[in-house]
């Protein structure tokens, strides 16, 4: 490795020279030779002052440049010094990865991002505006909003995920409480089939009850086992009828 070069400088009237070569030997002078100042009484030529700007301007460009490639030849790395704004883009970047990246990113505007592991983030498909869908580690699980009160959300609930379901009107839940698979509404509750049959069925007891009204079915044809309940309560009613007017009308 031979001596690092000491660029130096020639300045004629001609043009600006630069001699020496990358960490080549020194061949010129032992040093610059001051330069005696100018003086004139005319008036300056203002494109030969722009052109002395220019080539001004491009030494110390290539001057910063030399300084750059020697400290990167010496160091082996490359700092903020040694890097220009903007100069570093998307066609220049081959990595496998960027582990090293573990600042505080801020705003970052993405294209696609595939195959990644995500933890302890909140995920959103609109900000602050609705609809909406988001994912979020404290609180919702997973939600869809309409509106601010009208929602499908997953949440926790005494430990166990539930679905709560609101309108700005009703709100309800599905989920589990005490071991039992428990379906509520804060109001009007319906099941319903609009194309076919809607049935409730269990291995073992199926309990229809209301706590504080009537419970109501109501159809065409209502079965029991197979056995239509509607035409068996009439021939029951019937049959209770007929016994009431005996009561009341004893044969004499």
């Amino acid at each position: 490795m031979g001596t690092p070069t000491r660029t130096y400088a020639e300045i004629s009237s001609a043009s600006i020279v630069l001699r020496g070569e990358i960490m080549g030997t020194w061949t010129g002078p032992t040093q610059v030779k001051p330069i005696a100042p100018i003086r004139s009484d005319k008036e300056p030529d203002m494109a030969t002052v722009k052109l002395l700007y220019e080539y001004v301007k491009t030494l110390a460009n290539t001057i910063s440049q030399m300084g750059n490639n020697l400290e990167y030849m010496i160091n082996g790395h490359l700092d903020a010094n040694n890097i220009r704004a903007k100069s570093i883009t998307a066609n220049r970047m081959d990595v496998d990865e960027l582990s090293a990246i573990t600042a505080n990113l801020g705003t970052i505007t993405a294209g696609l991002i595939r195959g990644i592991q995500i933890f302890g983030s909140y995920i959103a498909t609109a900000e602050g505006t609705y609809p909406r869908s988001e994912m979020d580690v404290a609180g919702n699980l997973l939600a869809a909003y309409s509106s601010a009160t009208q929602f499908v959300k997953i949440i926790p609930f005494i430990g166990s995920p539930v679905i709560s379901i609101e309108d700005g009107v009703v709100a309800g839940q599905l989920g589990t409480i005490l071991a039992t698979l428990t379906l509520q509404s804060d109001n009007n509750l319906l099941l319903a089939a609009t194309g076919g049959t809607a049935g409730l069925r269990g291995s073992g007891n199926v309990a229809v009850e209301s706590t504080g009204g009537d419970v109501s079915l109501t159809g065409n044809t209502i079965y029991a086992n197979g056995v239509p309940i509607n035409s068996t309560l009439i021939s029951l009613q019937n049959q209770i009828d007929n016994l009431q007017a005996q009561i009341n009308n004893p044969p004499s």
